[in-house]
């Protein structure tokens, strides 16, 4: 299977784990195994392989692993790693990955802070970190990406308030967050969903700027 380009097995019962020759797929572009009830440890080298652009392993609840040290020039433009037991610490390196437009890593156990190098991901549009477990506080660098249209940070337990960098999301049109609203929400232009389910307020917030009106 060495021309092997696309290995979709969404919800195929396979309930063991991942070949070793899985990562040898040196021309694979899509890898897609979303609740297969994968078992072990995922090859962390299926990661930096030359053309992989998008890997969906979500909803695998009890499949272990890590991200590498991605390189710079990476072609991954999705990664969904959604309801799995992916853990350790997210690397600087994540910020490498120029080409990513759509990252999930809900109900994921990372730990310690989200890297300030998640900034440098200029072509993300969509960023899905609700329920995950990291230490510390949201970046200010979240800030600089521009082209997300999509950020969720519902039931995350991030320290502090959320940045006011916030505000310069110029393209955000769908917001889901849990805690205190920073002022700077009202600068985003292109809100059109704003979802605050289980948000603990205390004090004044700024709904009220959030909210133009013809």
């Amino acid at each position: 299977m060495t021309y092997l380009r696309e290995l979709h097995l969404d919800e195929v019962n396979i309930s063991w784990s991942l070949p070793q020759s899985l990562a040898n797929l040196s021309s694979l572009t899509s890898l897609s195994l979303s609740d297969c009830n994968l078992l072990g440890e995922f090859l962390s080298d299926i990661f930096l392989l030359r053309n992989i652009q998008a890997i969906d392993v979500s909803s695998n609840y009890i499949l272990t692993s890590f991200l590498p040290n991605f390189r710079s020039g990476s072609s991954l433009k999705q990664l969904r790693l959604s309801y799995t037991n992916f853990s350790g610490e997210l690397l600087d390196a994540i910020g490498n990955l120029k080409s990513l437009n759509f990252l999930d890593l809900s109900q994921t156990y990372f730990s310690r802070e989200l890297p300030n190098s998640i900034g440098n991901l200029e072509s993300l549009s969509h960023l899905d970190l609700s329920g995950a477990i990291f230490l510390g506080a949201l970046p200010n660098s979240i800030g600089n990406l521009k082209s997300l249209s999509h950020l969720d940070l519902s039931k995350t337990n991030f320290l502090g308030e959320l940045p006011k960098s916030i505000g310069n999301l110029k393209s955000l049109s769908h917001l889901d967050l849990s805690g205190e609203l920073p002022n700077s929400i009202g600068n985003l232009e292109s809100l059109s969903h704003l979802d605050l389910y289980g948000a603990n307020f205390s004090g004044n917030y700024p709904i009220q700027s959030a909210i133009s009106t013809p």
